[in-house]
Order: structure tokens, then C-alpha cells, then sequence
């Protein structure tokens, strides 16, 4: 229990990133991270509004 109070700091960094963590009896801990495509997102949302692109592709 002692070891856990002492990574206590980095648990909590690691859990406000929004990391899923995971231990174990043996004491092992496990992090998992779920990444976004925001620059994806980003693109998509943006070709939605820009009119050369739209005037573009209603020439297809």
C-alpha cells in the first residue's frame, strides 16, 4: 500500500489525461489510452463550410 501512496502523483496525472488504468495483485498497472482523430474532425468540419470546395466538387 505504501508504493501505491508514493505514485499516488503520477496516478492521478495519468487519470486527468483520461487514461483507463488497470492493476493487478502482483501489483502491476496497466494504462490505456483512447486517442481521438480530432485533426481528422477538423478537416471534415472545415470542408463542410468551404465554398471553393463545395463549387469544386458540384462540378464532379
Amino acid at each position: 500500500m505504501a508504493r501505491i501512496k508514493s505514485y499516488l502523483p503520477q496516478l492521478v496525472g495519468i487519470r486527468s489525461v483520461g487514461a483507463n488504468l488497470i492493476g493487478d495483485y502482483q501489483g502491476t498497472l496497466l494504462a490505456r489510452f483512447e486517442v481521438r482523430p480530432t485533426l481528422v474532425d477538423q478537416i471534415r468540419d472545415s470542408q463542410e463550410v468551404d465554398e471553393k470546395l463545395s463549387a469544386e466538387l458540384e462540378k464532379l
